[in-house]
């Protein structure tokens, strides 16, 4: 990870800087780099986290803003240890294994850059699933 990028990261994670003028940063670093050549396609950032599920009688299309994820892994790093131990207790108690602890907005931001081309298909005679980011 580039310094500029580790920066701007910590500005978010300090407050100093809301979501949005990150990403903007974060776009105006990659244009910077990319040193002004002309590409054919152009890649843009995820935007939402979408899971799409058909079946023969019902349908299911949740579609959720990755902005509503980033101010969540925020508001995250506000749960006291405590409350965070006594959450992963519980997951783990149903068989989750999860650690709010683990989730920083900087490790969050390379998961969505990372998920930006993934999409999972699975299709049966009865069912249609569907999980991507757009």
């Amino acid at each position: 990870m580039s310094n500029e990028r580790r920066q701007i990261l910590e500005m978010l994670a300090q407050g100093k800087i809301n979501t949005d003028e990150a990403e903007r940063l974060l776009d105006a670093m990659r244009e910077r780099n990319a040193g002004g050549a002309e590409q054919a396609t152009t890649v843009t950032r995820p935007r939402f986290f979408r899971v799409f599920v058909k079946g023969e009688d019902e349908q299911v299309d949740i579609r959720v803003p990755l902005q509503l994820i980033r101010a969540g892994v925020k508001l995250g790093a506000l749960i006291p240890p405590e409350a965070q131990a006594k959450i992963s207790g519980k997951l783990e108690e149903k068989g989750i294994q999860f650690d709010l602890s683990n989730i920083k907005p900087e490790t969050l931001e390379e998961l969505i850059d990372g998920l930006s081309g993934v999409s999972i298909d699975v299709k049966d005679e009865e069912e249609t699933v569907r999980v991507f980011c757009e």
